[in-house]
């Protein structure tokens, strides 16, 4: 799944985890799935 913005997001077995830049940051929080794109996108 793609953004605007062009950055790659993918469901992984510990949360959201995205590509950018600068590298891959993943997001762990159980309920990442759940949260507003938004929201991912402010970590």
């Amino acid at each position: 799944m793609y953004d605007s913005s062009g950055i790659i997001l993918y469901a992984g077995v510990n949360g959201i985890a995205y590509l950018e830049e600068n590298g891959i940051k993943t997001d762990t929080r159980p309920n990442a799935a759940l949260m507003p794109f938004k929201e991912l996108m402010e970590i």
